[in-house]
């Protein structure tokens, strides 16, 4: 995982999503928000506006069964049954949100998932919570 910072950076609605506390958790509906692009890199338009959709998640064990690579908890596993859902190429990085007491927060980011964009092959977030301590300590040194 890297940094970014952004000066000119805004939600399109206004809605800020916050940084998650520690012990929080999501259900198991969580929504992501990213700019979907149908093929992921393989397409070229981009839309003007982010998109959003609600993906169900897997627990680690039941997301091994797709991949080599063993998960672990620092990942979120989120299925789709349509292939550009859960499509992670092009997106690494875009954020993976819940709403939780009418709050947006930021459970994960895009990290991985299958090349072939399957829809029988979920994507793979990091979990922010196991990351949190580091992402602090980030922007305190930069």
């Amino acid at each position: 995982m890297s940094s970014i910072k952004e000066k000119d950076a805004s939600p399109q609605d206004g809605d800020t999503p916050m940084l998650p506390v520690k012990g929080f958790r999501c259900s198991l509906k969580l929504q992501t928000i990213y700019q979907l692009k149908p093929l992921g890199i393989r397409a070229l338009a981009k839309p003007a506006k982010l998109q959003q959709v609600a993906l169900p998640l897997l627990n680690n064990t039941d997301c091994q069964r797709y991949f080599v690579t063993r998960m672990q908890t620092f990942m979120i596993c989120a299925e789709s049954t349509l292939r550009s859902e859960s499509c992670p190429i092009g997106d690494s990085g875009g954020p993976l949100v819940c709403q939780r007491n009418g709050a947006w927060t930021l459970a994960g980011v895009v990290s991985w998932g299958s090349f072939t964009c399957s829809p029988s092959s979920p994507g793979i977030y990091a979990r922010i919570t196991a990351l949190r301590s580091w992402a602090d300590q980030t922007v305190v040194a930069n």
